[in-house]
Order: structure tokens, then sequence, then C-alpha cells
């Protein structure tokens, strides 16, 4: 089962205050011989210092460029179509980042290069009576995985969204995207295996 073949099969994920983790000890990398996930030898956590996490802005364009580039250079089999840096730019740039409602792009940086992203969005919920974050997308590069760089983007969103007043968020991952799940259990994320999500284009 490859990647694209999951896109319409996900399972929901929701972080609240009351979360608690468990780590399964678990580690899986993505076989391209297998096009899935396959368990694998988890590699020593060598946590990176004087990482920077903050909200971007339109003055971190280029910056936020580079990032795309790397991600398609170092996993391009991941993303759907080839990377073309002046398409990205004119397509993701069209507008201010800070200009666009209800978004944030949270990123982390080391050594003045961004090296994971969250897009993240909220909305009112009417079970909660009040606004829950939602993560459209977590990315960190291949290379900065494993050395706490993930956790630091999700602690992250978690205090911007506490400065809103928000204390849950959810995301969506593809079912047989056993890296990712094994991250969000161990971020403390429930999972809920009862949702599939349908997309129509129009």
């Amino acid at each position: 089962q490859s990647l694209k073949d999951d896109a319409l099969h996900h399972k929901s994920l929701s972080l609240s205050r009351d979360s608690h983790g468990g780590s399964m000890n678990k580690h899986y990398e993505w076989s391209q011989k297998h096009e899935s996930f396959v368990e694998a030898k988890k590699p020593e956590e060598e946590k990176i210092q004087n990482v920077l996490y903050y909200t971007a802005n339109s003055t971190h364009y280029d910056k936020i460029a580079q990032f795309e580039k790397r991600s398609y250079e170092t996993e391009g089999y991941i993303f759907p179509d080839n990377f073309y840096e002046e398409k990205f730019r004119v397509h993701f740039f069209r507008k201010r980042i800070e200009d666009i409602k209800d978004y944030k792009l949270l990123v982390a940086e080391y050594k003045d290069m961004i090296v994971g992203r969250i897009d993240l969005t909220w909305m009112y919920d009417v079970d909660k009576d009040n606004n829950i974050g939602f993560i459209n997308w977590i990315y960190v590069l291949k290379q900065y995985r494993n050395m706490a760089t993930g956790k630091g983007l999700i602690d992250f969103c978690k205090s911007e969204l506490r400065k809103m007043n928000i204390n849950t968020v959810k995301l969506l991952v593809g079912k047989g995207n056993l890296a990712a799940l094994e991250f969000y259990r161990n971020s403390g994320f429930n999972l809920n295996s009862k949702m599939i999500v349908c997309e129509l284009d129009f």
C-alpha cells in the first residue's frame, strides 16, 4: 500500500490537556521496495540544542521555500508532484501568511535553516463549545528526526493554542503511516480508529 493509496483512509487523533502517551518502543521507516512502513532498529536519539521555534511570517519566505526544496530532495516519493521552486513561491506566497485568517505556520529553525513545520488552524467545535486546533500538516526533515525536533514543534503548537484558550488539537494521519502513528502516540495523542475521511474535489 502506497502513501498515495493511503490518502483517503485516515485515523483521527486528538490531544487534550488530560492526554497521556505511552511509548511502544517501536521505530518504523519507509521502505520503497515494499511501498509501506516497516519496523526497523530505532536510532539513538541525539537531541540538538539551540533550536528556535516561532510563528513564521512573510519575512521568512526564502527559508520556507528552501525547506520545501530540501523536503522534496530527501523524500520526494512522499509528495505527489515534482517540486518546482518558482511555482511553489507563486502558489504559496500569493498572500502574506500573517493575513490568512485562523492560520499559523509554526517552524523549527536550526543554524539559520528551517528543519520542521506545522500548519496550524483552528475552528469552533459544537460539542466542546470552544475552538479546537487542527494540524493540517507536520513535517520534519529526515536528518533532523529522532532529535526531539518533532516533539518541540508539538510542544510549541500547544503553547500557541493555549494563548488562544484552546486546549485540544486534532489531526488526521494515514492508517498505514506507522512511523507517524508511533510518534503521535508518544506525543500524547489519543487514537480514534473509527473515522474515515472522504474527500470530494469539485
